[in-house]
């Protein structure tokens, strides 16, 4: 379109050139650039670090979890004024996950258990309010999370007499359905592209998983 406009422009000045009395050249007007809009719809990928914990009442333990996630997300922006509305899905493949070793014993009784917990894969579905400056955007973000977890575990137990002795194995996977909250800023790097960093705190409530045949459900 620019290309076009400059060379109509040539061609008319040339048609007229005759006409026109002789003037001294003129300086380009100042680039302005046009005013940033933070609304329309938009897809993106991210990739993050997670952590966590995960409270389990097998053997009282507390486990605590950590790696890398990342996916894509996609949403929409309106902006009225200086605020900016907007709705923002994401999903996420993950690597986080504890690993720990549980050792119990009872006189000439022991166990060892191994026990794995890892977050499959975590969607949110969040809204957002910020406050527009320009090309910068600080803002709030919240709603729901659903994520997919696997409970895995070994368990080699002696001493305890039949049936209980010898080695145990077994994994279960359940869906969590849960909130999140967080925070972030986006900056506009061009009128088609940004780049934001973001913190979420997800809480996947509580579900009852039956890692180890053996052992009744634990949450």
């Amino acid at each position: 379109t620019l290309l076009a406009g400059t060379a109509l422009c040539l061609i008319s000045f040339g048609a007229a050139a005759a006409d026109l009395p002789a003037r001294m050249p003129a300086k380009a007007p100042a680039y302005v650039a046009a005013s940033s809009s933070w609304t329309g719809f938009y897809v993106g990928a991210h990739v993050g670090y997670g952590w966590g914990a995960h409270d389990a009442e097998l053997l009282d333990v507390d486990h605590k979890s950590n790696g890398i996630l990342g996916g894509f997300q996609a949403g929409y922006n309106l902006q009225v004024g200086s605020a900016v509305l907007g709705i923002e899905a994401d999903w996420s493949f993950s690597g986080v996950k504890s690993d720990d070793r549980v050792l119990f014993t009872a006189g000439a009784a022991s166990s060892t258990t191994d026990i794995e917990h890892k977050l499959q894969w975590l969607a949110t579905l969040r809204g957002r309010l910020g406050y527009s400056f320009g090309t910068v955007l600080p803002y709030v973000t919240g709603g729901l999370a659903y994520g997919e977890m696997k409970s895995s575990a070994i368990a080699v137990n002696t001493g305890f007499g039949a049936p209980f002795d010898g080695t145990f194995s077994g994994s279960d996977t359940q869906r969590h359905l849960g909130w999140v909250v967080g925070g972030g800023i986006e900056w506009a790097i061009s009128s088609n592209w940004s780049a934001k960093a973001e913190y979420l705190h997800v809480d996947l409530g509580t579900e009852h998983y039956l890692a180890l045949p053996a052992i009744d459900p634990v949450p």
